[in-house]
């Protein structure tokens, strides 16, 4: 999802907004507060602020918002697997 929000910034009726806007209308969409912060930090970038209105990365926000089914992970996630031996 973190990659639809950023990737439907730029261009309205792209196919990463029609995916933010999907998960609008199913309601499947979880986000927990570290994501979030992730994506307003990366909207907030200056390739952003130059090309995408404040206004219309503040929309995408808040759709993804009220998307989302929110929690906060009781565990942390490992980028390489951990294998036994």
């Amino acid at each position: 999802m973190h990659r639809s929000v950023v990737g439907a910034a730029p261009k309205a009726g792209s196919v990463p907004e029609r995916e933010l806007l999907h998960a609008e209308d199913v309601d499947v969409c979880a986000l927990f507060s570290a994501v979030e912060a992730a994506i307003v930090k990366v909207l907030a970038r200056p390739k952003f602020a130059r090309n995408v209105s404040l206004a219309r990365r503040q929309r995408l926000m808040a759709i993804l918002r009220s998307a989302a089914i929110w929690f906060e992970p009781t565990e942390r996630v490992r980028k390489k697997p951990i294998i036994a031996s």
